[in-house]
């Protein structure tokens, strides 16, 4: 029944039906075009048309689909085919179906194309069986044009819009295109992709499904790199889906966690101007080599039991710049664990309809090689936030970290915009991160009680930051009342001195914060055989103070990272000695940090409002008592912790 005909002969008004590229795409086509209706398909939404449909595609390469509902069951694919849309199609899985099959199939096939309006309906309401809407399995050379995939059923792995898995374009080196689709209200994911290369996903819509708007993973342990390379994902929209918006997920952990860079499956992959919106835990998640994410939109993504946010992006060799973040829940952008990773000219606001009890705008945790630069973030919500957080060790949980402690980090030229909570803060950089240099930043603060900068690491290099202030009618220069132990923040260049209280020592926030108190522990052998359901214990003994403790952080393979401090104790002259013993493995040492110079080469000056004096016997470096007139300005730079006048 394979006829040669042209357009006028296939009916139903094809000219005045199709639109846009589809119909353009048609017109080029004038020969060799079968319709599925001349092998006897009904499309009346209630005859099993599989048959009829299966002959027409076995008869021809290009078949065409007038408009009608086509109950089918499973459909087979060939190479070098056309399915193109005349009118409105659905081609629905028939109820009740007795298989897990999908609605349509291509299976080692190369160069085909299904464009046009047609609905893959999976008709999930009248299904016992799950099943895949589409499943396209070790192709290359395809493109998906203009089709709406939905209520796909879920069990046992099924239930997705459509599925790529185990593409041949890595040896074929031929592209895929995903462009102007559809993916609604499947159970599953909208778009699942294992083991693909040359893949390019094109302003589509991916939304109400029921975990993820587009997941790329291949799930296997030990875990395998560079299955899936070279991907584009553009221009789309992901909302509303239960769990992720898109999700590239990284070194795969167990049944319940994922998340890691050191075994990419996903690399040289192109995330740009996508819209992710509401969906239930990330706008989005990156967790592959040598990425970029840039000019996407994430806003109101993740929930109000703590978990999710706008990005996180557990990766290497990447860069996020250019993006918007807006009132993401928990996390604007979770970047914990990465390494030369390039934060950059994004922008952040805290705020919406998802507003938590807190929020951090940029994780960097254990993150190492690394740069936060030019990004401008606002807090204007009555909320707790977080600027810019680098804690030295991080992971899915404390007791679940990645094995690498955060080092060679520069935040710079920021622009941070506090609100008025006392919880808020600026820039944090916690005990043990290694070698930080925070620079050329500025931080507004609104509140009396904001934190600035809390810069705990010794290793911290801090030049040129300022603080501001948008009290109204205050003065630019902030305020450091005079005392026996005066107190200047981590960071900031230049500070008024107000009240005439003679000053012994000058100490930061964080030095006199850890004065005499274990501020951490450095692990200088992280053993092995270790469990996280049986750690080591952790004690500390001497240094003439008490009430030191904490616990062990034991990593995935085995390894005691850290130790988390549950209480820093009081009244240590030197470091105790540390005892990590117990549980199931052997060999974990570590060192005990007590106290925190954080100032060592750092130059500030004091402008002393009023008159009063500066004493020996504290960390200034005089032979003698220094006697200061009103409106006296000094320079000091800190040597070894103590500070030595420079000029007046």
């Amino acid at each position: 029944m394979t006829k040669t005909r042209d357009l006028a002969d296939l009916g139903g008004g094809f000219i005045q039906a199709g639109t846009g590229a589809v119909q353009r795409t048609v017109e080029s086509k004038l020969q060799d075009v079968v319709s599925v209706k001349d092998f006897g398909a009904v499309g009346n939404g209630v005859a099993d048309d599989t048959a009829a449909i299966q002959a027409a595609i076995n008869a021809n390469n290009t078949v065409l689909f007038p408009n009608g509902t086509y109950v089918v069951t499973t459909l087979s694919g060939l190479s070098n085919s056309n399915w193109i849309a005349n009118g409105n199609v659905v081609l629905q899985r028939k109820a009740s179906s007795s298989t897990s099959d999908p609605i349509v199939r291509f299976s080692s096939k190369t160069n085909f194309t299904i464009e046009g309006s047609i609905i893959f309906d999976g008709n999930k309401a009248s299904q016992s069986n799950p099943a895949n809407n589409l499943e396209i399995i070790a192709c290359s050379g395809f493109k998906i044009l203009e089709i709406t995939s939905k209520n796909a059923k879920e069990s046992g792995g099924y239930g997705c819009g459509i599925v790529i898995n185990s593409g041949t374009g890595s040896s074929t080196q031929t592209a895929n295109l995903i462009e102007n689709c559809t993916f609604i209200d499947n159970d599953v994911d909208g778009i699942f992709i294992q083991k693909d290369f040359y893949t390019s996903i094109v302003n589509c819509l991916s939304e109400g499904n029921g975990n993820d708007g587009l997941q790329v993973s291949d799930l296997v342990l030990p875990p395998v790199a560079n299955v899936t390379n070279f991907m584009r994902v553009d221009g789309n929209r992901f909302l509303n889906n239960t769990r992720n918006g898109f999700n590239f997920l990284g070194f795969y952990v167990d049944s319940s966690s994922t998340f890691g860079w050191q075994v990419p499956a996903s690399r040289f992959i192109q995330i740009s101007n996508n819209t992710c919106y509401n969906n239930g835990k990330y706008g989005g998640v990156w967790q592959g080599q040598h990425g970029i994410i840039s000019g996407n939109i994430f806003y109101l993504n993740g929930s109000t039991s703590g978990v999710g946010g706008g990005v996180t992006a557990n990766c290497s060799y990447s860069s996020i710049i250019g993006n918007t973040f807006i009132g993401n829940n928990n996390f604007q952008f979770d970047a914990g664990g990465s390494y030369a990773l390039q934060i950059a000219d994004n922008y952040f606001r805290s705020g919406g309809l998802k507003d938590n009890t807190s929020c951090v705008e940029i994780n960097v945790g254990g993150t190492q090689e690394s740069t936060v630069t030019g990004n401008h973030i606002v807090n204007k919500v009555n909320v707790d936030c977080e600027g810019i957080k680098a804690i030295a060790i991080e992971g899915a949980t404390q007791t679940n970290p990645f094995n690498q402690y955060g080092l060679d980090l520069l935040i710079s030229n920021n622009y941070i915009d506090l609100n008025t909570r006392s919880n808020t803060k600026g820039i944090i950089v916690t005990s043990g991160y290694r070698n930080i240099t925070v620079q050329n930043n500025v931080v507004m603060v609104a509140g009396a009680g904001n934190t600035e900068y809390l810069l705990e690491s010794e290793t911290v290099i801090t030049s040129n930051n300022i603080i501001g202030s948008s009290f109204t009618g205050v003065r630019s220069m902030m305020a450091v009342p005079s005392a026996s132990n005066t107190i200047v923040p981590d960071s900031g260049d230049v500070f008024r001195v107000t009240g005439n209280t003679n000053i012994t020592n000058i100490f930061t926030v964080s030095a006199n914060s850890y004065n005499g108190k274990v501020r951490s522990v450095v692990i200088a052998n992280q053993g092995s055989g270790y469990t996280q359901s049986n750690p080591p214990s952790v004690s500390f003994s001497g240094g003439g103070g008490t009430g030191a403790a904490g616990f062990a952080q034991v990593s995935i393979d085995g390894k005691v990272v850290g130790v988390v401090m549950t209480n820093y104790g009081s009244n240590y002259t030197s470091a105790p000695t540390v005892s990590i013993t117990g549980g199931t493995g052997i060999g974990a040492t570590g060192t005990a940090l007590v106290g925190c110079n954080n100032s060592d080469g750092r130059t500030i000056t004091l402008f002393f409002e009023q008159a009063l004096n500066l004493l020996t016997g504290g960390n200034i470096g005089i032979p003698t008592t220094k006697t200061l007139a009103a409106n006296t300005a000094l320079k000091f730079i800190s040597v070894y912790g103590g500070w030595y006048i420079l000029s007046s």
